[in-house]
């Protein structure tokens, strides 16, 4: 989803979750795609656990609960 996407200044990213932590993950994205979902080409590998709500609020490191 587009709110998984961060900036931060010039720099585009993701957060990815290890050890319960939020881990800053810089991407490359592509284009937009239907139902506001945004394209990354590189930065995460698949199966990777990605924030997808509040990212924007996030630091790197932070402890985060996971909610399935």
């Amino acid at each position: 989803p587009a709110g998984a996407v961060v900036s931060r200044g010039q720099l585009t990213g993701v957060f990815t979750i290890k050890d319960g932590l939020a881990r800053f993950r810089l991407v490359k994205t592509g284009g937009s795609l239907p139902g506001d979902e945004v394209e990354i080409l590189s930065g995460v590998n698949p199966g990777e656990s990605i924030v997808v709500s509040n990212a924007d609020r996030l630091t790197d490191g932070r402890k985060v609960v996971v909610n399935k």
